[in-house]
C-alpha cells in the first residue's frame, strides 16, 4: 500500500514522566494505514501512546497531527482530531451501551448531545453490528463484546486518527480477527490513519501495512510485513523462531 498524506507525523521525540522513556522516536502514520507498534513489555510501545495524546511529558522533538502541532493544542482540540481505545477500560458501574458510545461525542458536544451526536454514535454501533446490544449494560458484556463498544465509541468521536493500545488482548480467536478486520475496514472505508500496539507477531503481520518494532524506548526497525526475519525477532525478544509462508503471508514459529 502505498503511503498518501501523512496524518501523525512524530520526530526526534523524547517523552516520559519523570525522565524520558521514549528516546529519539520518529514515525508517521497515513490515512487509510493500519500500523503496528511492536516490542516486548516495557519497550515504551504504550507511553509513546501517551505521548501523542498529551499524557506524558514531552522533553523534545515534534508531534504533528493533520499538520498541526499538537504540543501546542489542548485537551479538547486533540480529542476533536484524535480517538483513543485504552487497553484496560473496565466498568465497575452499570451504563447503557449507548450511552457509553455516546460519551465519544463529548469533544464535540454542546450541554447536551444534539440529533447529530445520537445519530453519530447509533451509526457506529451499526457499522460494527453491535446496534442489537444498545440498552445492554457493559458490565454484562463478554470481552469481545466489550472491545466493540468501545471502538465504536472511538468511531462516534471521529477524528483523523485513532489510537489503540493492545486492542486485541484477552480475547478469543473469533474476537481477535473480528477487531482487527473491523480496524482495517475503519481505515480504508474512513481514510483515517490507524495506530495500534501489539503483542501478536502473527496478528501483526496479517494486518499491518507496515510495523515499527520497538525495544527500550527507541524504534529499532521499520518494516514491511514480508520483511519480517528470524534475526529481528531474535534481536527485539531474544527468541529463536522460524518465518515461513502461508498462503502469500508470513508466518512465525516458535
Amino acid at each position: 500500500m502505498v503511503m498518501s498524506k501523512a496524518v501523525l507525523e512524530v520526530r526526534g521525540l523524547e517523552c516520559g514522566y519523570d525522565r524520558p522513556v521514549i528516546k529519539d522516536v520518529n514515525i508517521n502514520v497515513g490515512n487509510g494505514e493500519l500500523v503496528v507498534l511492536m516490542g516486548p513489555n516495557g519497550a515504551g510501545k504504550s507511553t509513546l501512546i501517551k505521548c501523542i495524546l498529551g499524557m506524558a511529558r514531552v522533553f523534545g522533538g515534534s508531534i504533528r497531527v493533520n499538520g498541526e502541532d499538537a504540543l501546542r493544542m489542548g485537551r479538547r482540540e486533540i480529542a476533536r482530531l484524535v480517538s483513543y481505545v485504552p487497553q484496560n477500560h473496565a466498568v465497575a458501574y452499570p451504563v447503557r451501551v449507548f450511552d457509553t458510545v455516546l460519551l465519544g461525542r463529548l469533544p464535540h458536544m454542546g450541554f447536551r448531545p444534539s440529533k447529530l451526536d445520537i445519530d453519530t454514535a447509533l451509526n457506529a454501533m451499526r457499522r460494527l453490528g453491535i446496534e442489537y446490544l444498545a440498552n445492554k449494560l457493559v458490565t454484562r458484556l463478554s470481552g469481545g463484546e466489550a472491545q466493540l463498544v468501545h471502538i465504536a465509541r472511538a468511531i462516534a468521536q471521529g477524528g483523523v486518527l485513532m489510537l489503540l493500545d493492545e486492542p486485541t488482548s484477552n480475547l478469543d480467536l473469533k474476537h481477535q480477527v473480528a477487531v482487527m478486520e473491523t480496524l482495517i475496514r475503519i481505515a480504508r472505508e474512513d481514510g483515517i490513519a490507524v495506530l495500534a500496539t501489539m503483542h501478536d507477531i502473527n496478528l501483526a503481520l496479517k494486518y499491518a501495512d507496515r510495523i515499527y518494532v520497538m525495544r527500550e524506548g527507541r524504534i529499532v526497525a521499520e518494516l514491511s510485513p514480508g520483511d519480517i526475519s528470524p534475526s529481528i525477532i531474535e534481536e527485539v525478544y531474544g527468541v529463536k523462531t522460524t518465518v515461513i509462508e502461508h498462503n502469500g503471508r508470513p508466518v512465525v514459529i516458535v
